[in-house]
Formats: structure tokens, C-alpha cells, sequence
């Protein structure tokens, strides 16, 4: 895979000058997005881009990412295989890698879009969306902790 072009930053600044940086990069081989991320320390400079996404024939949009002051980060997207677009999540501990994307919200009704993430000085986050009803777009949401992983919340 290329990466050809940068098309989103979403940039969240830490403490101490640490950045995280969320891109979403075009593939080169059809119209493919998929969601990357590269951290910035103050000291050590840009590190190496690695891809949060899942590799495959997906799109991948508006993605988001939020930091603790602690460096805990979580990251959030809208991803598509052709049919309705889903919302998945990663996270990431401050001395560590970021985890394997999970699917955290499936509902087929209709798009889920917009996702936005917000975390406190522990490592909680909080992820919410707007989820299409075939008639309104409504407000959901889902928690993550690092005791207990992902929670769905009532919408």
C-alpha cells in the first residue's frame, strides 16, 4: 500500500507537547480510506504511521481521536464495506500500542455517522454518534473504561 495523500488531520495535544495525529489515507488501489495514526513526543520528534483500520475493501470516514494528560488515547470512525456505515474504536495506554479495532456499534438500520470522542484524566472515554432511524438521526453512545473495555449505553 501508498500512502498517496493525507486527506484528514485530526490533531490532540497532551501535556508536555505530545501529539497524536488520526489520518485518513487514500490507497491507491480503488477508492479506498482507511484510518492511521502517528504520535508526536516532545524530544523524539514524529514516530512511524501505522494504520488503526482494518485492511481490506472498506471506506473509512470522518475519524476522531481525544488524549487523556496521562497519554491514554482513544480513536474513533465511521467504516464501511458497502452496506451501512459502522462506528469502530481503538485505544491506546500511555507506554503502549493501540489495540485492535473493535466494532462498537452494529445497528443496520440505517448510517451511523459523526462519531466523536471525549476522555478524562483515568482512561475513560466516551464515543457518540449520530444514528440514522429511517426517519431521524439520534444521539448514541458507548463507554470505554480500561477495567472493563467497551459498554454500550442506552441511546
Amino acid at each position: 500500500m501508498t500512502d498517496l495523500l493525507t486527506l484528514v488531520t485530526r490533531v490532540a495535544e497532551r501535556r508536555l507537547a505530545e501529539v497524536a495525529r488520526l489520518l485518513r489515507k487514500y490507497r491507491d488501489q480503488g477508492d479506498q480510506f482507511q484510518a492511521w495514526s502517528n504520535r508526536y513526543a516532545a524530544g523524539r520528534g514524529w514516530g512511524t504511521a501505522e494504520m488503526l483500520d482494518i485492511p481490506g475493501d472498506a471506506q473509512t470516514r470522518f475519524p476522531h481521536v481525544a488524549i487523556d494528560g496521562k497519554g491514554n488515547g482513544i480513536a474513533a470512525w465511521n467504516r464501511t464495506d458497502g452496506g451501512f456505515y459502522n462506528i469502530w474504536a481503538t485505544h491506546f495506554t500511555a507506554n503502549g500500542k493501540w489495540s485492535k479495532p473493535e466494532l462498537i456499534e452494529s445497528d443496520d438500520t440505517g448510517h451511523a455517522l459523526w462519531a466523536w470522542v471525549s476522555i478524562d484524566g483515568e482512561g475513560n472515554g466516551l464515543v457518540t454518534w449520530h444514528q440514522f432511524d429511517k426517519t431521524w438521526f439520534n444521539i448514541w453512545a458507548n463507554r470505554y473504561t480500561p477495567a472493563k473495555g467497551w459498554e454500550k449505553l442506552a441511546n
